[in-house]
């Protein structure tokens, strides 16, 4: 992912698109795909930490990278 961002300048985000026939952009799609991730992520991390008995409170997704 990182060589095909590096590959693209800026104005790629800004190329015409259309989301459910509305007018949208590159950028619009991307924003709405991190926000997505960031939310189901939080909602692992929920899940492992408070809900799951037995779990380990320390679990950071994150840890590995």
């Amino acid at each position: 992912t990182a060589a095909l961002f590096a590959a693209r300048d800026d104005a790629w985000l800004a190329e015409p698109r259309t989301f459910v026939g509305r007018p949208s952009t590159t950028h619009y799609y991307w924003l709405h795909l991190l926000m997505d991730e960031a939310r189901h992520t939080g909602q692992i991390i929920l899940l492992r930490k408070y809900l799951l008995p037995g779990a380990d409170p320390a679990f950071d997704p994150y840890g590995g990278l």
